[in-house]
Order: C-alpha cells, then sequence, then structure tokens
C-alpha cells in the first residue's frame, strides 16, 4: 500500500509542478505587446488596403513558427522579428498581431505606404515599394529613450551611486558587444542587464558593426546618468537595466529586477528542460502503474 500511495504522491506532485510551470513561463514574456514607439510615412503614395491586409495575415501566420520573416506581396513588402527569448510561438504570434493592430491605432492617415510598430517583445515593419522606410536618421538611428537619473546614494542604502552605477553599465555594454556576434543576446553581471538583437538575415560582421555603434550612441546617450536605456537602429537595438531600481529610486532588496531575470534566455531553457523531464517521469510512472500488478489490492 505504501508503494501505491508513493506512485500517487509523486503524479500529484508533478502536476503540482506543472501548474507552477504554467504560472512561471508567462512571466518570461510578461510585457512583450507593451507599445515601445511607432513610425508612419508622411509622404503621399497610394496603398492597397486589401494587399496590406494580406501581407499582415502572411506575417502573422508565419510567426507561429518561426522568429523572423519577410514577404512581398504585389507593391508591399514588410517583415517581422520577435525578441530572441520569446520561445513560445504564440508568444511571437500574438505580439506579431498586436503589431498590426497598432499601425491602424498610432499612425494618423489609414493603411499609409509605411511603418513600422516597435513593441517590447518585437517589431513590424513595411513600405510600399519603390518608396521609402517610415523612419529614418543619417546615422541610421530611429528611436531611443533614456530611463530616469541614476540617484545619489549613501553606505546606507540599496543600490549604486552614480559613478558605481556609470561604471557598470559601460563595462557590461563593453562586454557584450565584444563578446557579440549575431543573432540575439541578453547577458547580465549581476549589477546591469544588457540585450541585444539584430535583423533575423543579418550577415555577421554587419550585425556585430550595427550593435557597437548602437552601443556607443546608447553610452552617450543614457549611459551617463539613466538607471536604463533603450537604443533602436534600422537593423538593431541595445538595451540595458541598471538591477537594483525601480522608477530611478534603489528598490528595498537591490535585487535585480525580475523581468529582467525572467527575460534571459538561459532560464527559458532551463524552465524548457525541468518541463521536459518531468513529463517524461510523469509519463513512465503511468506506464508502470499499467505493466505492475499491485499485491496489495484484493480481488473480489
Amino acid at each position: 500500500m505504501v508503494a501505491k500511495l508513493g506512485k500517487v504522491t509523486l503524479i500529484r506532485n508533478g502536476f503540482t509542478c506543472f501548474a507552477v510551470l504554467s504560472v512561471v513561463v508567462p512571466l518570461v514574456t510578461a510585457g512583450s505587446t507593451d507599445f515601445v514607439f511607432s513610425g508612419c510615412a508622411q509622404y503621399a503614395t497610394q496603398t492597397e488596403s486589401e494587399g496590406l491586409q494580406t501581407l499582415f495575415e502572411t506575417l502573422k501566420s508565419r510567426a507561429s513558427t518561426r522568429n523572423f520573416s519577410r514577404s512581398s506581396l504585389g507593391t508591399v513588402s514588410g517583415l517581422f522579428q520577435c525578441r530572441g527569448d520569446l520561445w513560445s510561438p504564440s508568444d511571437c504570434r500574438d505580439c506579431v498581431a498586436e503589431a498590426t493592430k497598432q499601425v491602424e491605432k498610432r499612425c494618423k492617415v489609414a493603411d499609409p505606404p509605411a511603418a513600422r510598430i516597435q513593441l517590447q517583445g518585437c517589431y513590424l515593419s513595411y513600405e510600399v515599394t519603390g518608396g521609402g522606410p517610415a523612419t529614418h536618421d543619417s546615422s541610421g538611428m530611429v528611436y531611443h529613450r533614456c530611463g530616469p537619473e541614476i540617484p545619489a546614494v549613501n553606505s546606507t542604502e540599496s543600490g549604486f551611486g552614480e559613478s558605481q552605477g556609470v561604471e557598470a553599465i559601460h563595462m557590461s555594454v563593453n562586454q557584450m558587444v565584444n563578446g557579440f556576434f549575431a543573432g540575439y543576446v541578453s547577458t547580465g553581471n549581476g549589477s546591469v542587464m544588457v540585450a541585444a538583437q539584430c535583423e533575423g538575415d543579418m550577415a555577421g560582421d554587419k550585425c556585430k558593426g550595427c550593435v557597437n555603434s548602437a552601443a556607443e550612441s546608447l553610452k552617450s546617450s543614457c549611459g551617463s546618468a539613466s538607471v536604463s536605456g533603450e537604443m533602436y537602429f534600422e537593423k538593431c537595438y541595445v538595451t540595458y537595466n541598471l538591477n537594483g531600481y525601480t522608477d530611478g529610486s534603489p528598490s528595498s532588496s537591490g535585487e535585480p529586477f525580475l523581468n529582467d531575470i525572467m527575460t534571459s534566455k538561459n532560464v527559458a531553457i532551463l524552465i524548457g528542460l525541468l518541463f521536459g523531464g518531468l513529463m517524461l517521469l510523469m509519463i513512465l510512472l503511468y506506464l508502470k502503474s499499467l505493466s505492475k500488478k499491485d499485491p496489495f489490492v484484493r480481488k473480489y
């Protein structure tokens, strides 16, 4: 009877772990559809509404199976890219679907000839063939924003002082750039969380050059005074967060932000491995219960 109760307990514990993981996994991608910025073309070029909507449907469909894709339909071409740690197909698809809705919401004219929508977890852009992009700057920058200033703290408060914070930011960004080659990276050293990503089909050398330029612009724009910063170029971006701060003030614990930790690709992989191992254990226990007759169960 003890053996039977042991199996039941294990299975119950398995379902409990499954429920916990079901709560944790959404935290990994919490806020992925939050709006960051938009760009809408101002020049007058006719866009076929039907063709644009067909393009949107194509991109949303592809987002269920991949993190990056380009497509052209008639005179309109577009692309989407999801953040590298959005490892769930539904997360990427939902983010791209929200981006298509934001085009109508953010642009003043219906079906603009070019637009770019950046959300926390993905971005969507399109333009009419032969036209120009929705956002453009001679340096390649399309948008940036800086968080609150690093506050002065004394030795009894949690967090960094300004000089320590600036040093940690620059060191972490430089380390990320030096070790970056292509694709997506999210890393941290306990003091600063840094993330960078290039457009999906960008060659490695060009990608590294883009990230390096974005990082230098980010450090000069935000890294001398802000607890966080985001720098978006046309084909890449770099972001950072100084851990231990919330809205510019030291947090009560001084610990890294939960969202920063949970968006780490390594954590996502670990959760996936734990989930897979748990499911395998539950299947093995179930098969064992079917193949082995319990000697303590009396037949009537």
